[in-house]
């Protein structure tokens, strides 16, 4: 959370006693000197501009879609694995006998089983 208010603080201090310590760590409250942090874990390149950064894409950042799971490295592997076996991999677990394929009561095909790297 960045630029909280004093107050928050002080509610954050009764909040985190319990949670997780683990979850704890992963929280990170930041007053009205949050842009050091921020840019020492995300490129400036890829702040938006209101925080710090220089990025100013069409549209505004908090609405872009860009980032790197557009780039074609990493669309192309969930097209490749159909294109390859004409399945999807729900399809191919359930060929393999590790989960149950059926339809619940509301007429959506649901899929149970565990995840296999196949």
């Amino acid at each position: 959370m960045i630029n909280s208010p004093r107050g928050f603080s002080t509610v954050w201090a009764v909040i985190k006693r319990f949670l997780d310590p683990v979850t704890v760590e992963k929280i990170s409250i930041l007053g009205k000197d949050y842009q050091s942090t921020l840019l020492s874990q995300i490129p400036k390149e890829n702040l938006p501009k209101r925080f710090g950064g220089d990025c100013e894409c069409p549209g505004g950042c908090e609405m872009s879609d860009a980032g790197p799971w557009q780039e074609e490295v990493w669309t192309r592997a969930e097209t490749s694995w159909t294109e390859q076996s004409g399945t999807t991999m729900a399809e191919s677990q359930v060929s393999l006998g590790v989960g149950e394929r059926g339809v619940d009561g509301n007429g959506v095909e649901r899929f149970e089983g565990s995840s296999v790297g196949v």
